[in-house]
């Protein structure tokens, strides 16, 4: 049986689709692993291939965080913003990904992040599904 060629940074373990890519030598110095590897979570290269561009948007944010920042700290403020993603509702995604979504997802996510900022200076916000139209809609212009 002839290897299966797949598009680049996939590889095939025991049927499922993986993203693996070698550590570039500029980030070397932030990043101590030779190589990233991240499951893809499925079995169909089309999907694999979402998945991994993705997933290296993700890597990549992270290794330019780490260059930009100071060592461990930055790998400690990329993993809370993760966590505070997930915490609020909501999966992490780059802001590029973010602003090629849907309007409803950036107010509800806007909307999520004014209730603490709204609280810490004392004021009320709606709930998120009430903000949408409303606060969020109007620092944006109103468009």
């Amino acid at each position: 049986m002839a290897k299966e060629s797949l598009p680049k940074w996939l590889v095939r373990h025991g049927g499922r689709i993986h993203y693996v890519r070698r550590v570039p030598s500029r980030y070397t110095q932030v990043d101590p692993r030779t190589f990233v590897t991240h499951s893809c979570n499925t079995d169909d290269v089309g999907q694999a291939v979402i998945a991994r561009d993705r997933i290296n948007a993700k890597v990549e944010a992270y290794w330019l965080s780490l260059v930009r920042g100071d060592g461990d700290d930055a790998r400690a403020r990329y993993q809370a913003v993760i966590e505070y993603a997930r915490n609020a509702g909501f999966a992490y995604r780059d802001v590029g990904d973010i602003t090629k979504g849907s309007v409803e997802d950036l107010f509800k996510r806007l909307a999520t992040l004014e209730q603490p900022l709204a609280e810490t200076q004392g004021r009320r916000t709606a709930p998120a599904e009430k903000a949408i139209p409303t606060q969020a809609h109007q620092r944006l212009g109103g468009f």
